[in-house]
């Protein structure tokens, strides 16, 4: 085959380019790709040795070369106007309709790219044919771009023909590539560190008396007593105190599962409960505490970056004040939820509140209950907590994250 020097030169392992041999010495960017060779003094062939792009360097500017796939340089040569742009190989289709895949397959092409600029609506355009694979359990990792341009699919070692008979016409813009394992590491770790973060207030008004006093005469007149307290153990008038409290670490759990199986995490105890009937006693345990539940959905692929999660908490504590026959009552905070984790980060989600309230008072016995001294010789203190549980999950891969 002979041709001018146009731009881009296109040639295949075994379809070489003749060109007439120029003034002056001759050299291609990258010898892995093609070489330059002449014969006779009086041509110079071009001859590809592998798929990819170069730089032809002859008389006038530097060329660009396209060594094509055997498919692709035929279909080219039957379809010398197809949608393409034929700076790269593979090629790049210059945009994305309804008639572009089956005319690119009809053509032979085996492979097509998809620029930069289109990719966002190619993954619209091919979301249902994905999908499908995902759900019927056909890729063993999340479809992603490769340096090609192509749709790279990870498949597993022996169903490269199912996968191509699937994607029809649709085949030339993906690249699949068979697993070298039976099947990837598909265990998710979920670092979990339950916490209680809590807020004391307390108000303390009046007088503080100390916690014992003692009183002794004085000198040796009658009715002259001393008070014997140091002064430091008395505080007169008002005193306004708050104070904050901290996180306190309860566990810090590592469940293991795979997409689409349930994990749990308990911490807690159980409470013993009769049953008596006319013919038998039989004794059953409740379980209390924290209740932790983690469920993946089935449809994340191996080495996803972002996870959907369900989950669930289930937090309760005995309530005596509810009991029959001794047995106490159940206070039960329940919570379920559904959201997306990204997979090495860190997320905190505040969930149960629970608010306690007191009230205290202390001063000098006798005085502390006349109703208009009570105010000078008493102080009376007002607490309240305030705790919120608090969960960080940060999810990871364990082996196989292939993205």
């Amino acid at each position: 085959m002979s041709a001018t020097l146009t731009l881009p030169l296109l040639l295949s392992l075994s379809h070489p380019v003749t060109l007439p041999v120029p003034a002056t010495q001759t050299w291609v960017s990258d010898p892995a790709i093609a070489e330059a060779v002449v014969l006779n003094g009086r041509r110079l062939v071009l001859r590809g040795k592998r798929e990819g792009s170069a730089f032809l360097a002859a008389d006038g500017e530097p060329r660009k070369i396209l060594v094509l796939s055997e498919a692709n340089y035929a279909a080219h040569l039957r379809c010398p106007s197809a949608p393409l742009e034929w700076t790269a190989s593979p090629p790049v289709a210059r945009g994305l309709d309804p008639t572009t895949s089956p005319n690119l397959s009809r053509c032979g092409f085996d492979r097509v790219g998809v620029s930069v600029e289109a990719r966002e609506n190619f993954e619209k355009a091919f979301s249902q044919l994905e999908n499908t694979l995902v759900r019927e359990s056909l890729l063993e990792a999340a479809p992603e771009w490769a340096a090609s341009g192509q749709r790279k699919l990870l498949v597993s070692s022996g169903r490269r023909a199912e996968i191509q008979r699937r994607l029809g016409e649709r085949a030339p813009f993906y690249a699949i590539e068979e697993s070298t394992s039976a099947q990837p590491g598909r265990t998710l770790v979920f670092e979990v560190t339950l916490f209680e973060f809590s807020r004391k207030r307390a108000l303390a008004l009046g007088l503080k008396w100390p916690s014992s006093a003692r009183f002794r005469p004085a000198g040796s007149g009658l009715g002259a007593w001393s008070f014997d307290a140091a002064a430091s153990d008395m505080i007169f008038g008002a005193d306004f105190g708050e104070s904050l409290g901290i996180g306190k670490v309860l566990s810090r759990p590592q469940i293991r599962t795979k997409p689409g199986e349930k994990a749990s995490f308990q911490s807690g105890g159980e409470i013993p409960v009769k049953s008596v009937s006319q013919n038998f006693a039989e004794t059953k345990w409740k379980s209390y505490g924290l209740l932790l539940t983690l469920e993946p959905d089935g449809k994340v692929l191996t080495g996803a970056r972002e996870i959907a999660l369900s989950l669930k908490i289930e937090l309760s504590e005995p309530d005596p004040s509810m009991a029959i026959d001794g047995v106490p009552g159940m206070l039960v905070r329940k919570l379920e939820s559904r959201f997306d984790l990204r997979t090495s980060e860190t997320t905190v989600l505040t969930t149960l509140t629970q608010s306690r309230s007191s009230d205290g008072r202390a001063g000098l016995p006798g005085l502390s209950r006349v109703p208009v001294l009570k105010g000078l010789f008493s102080s009376s203190a007002e607490s309240e907590q305030d705790s919120e549980l608090w969960i960080a999950v940060k999810p990871r891969w364990e082996s196989g994250g292939l993205l």
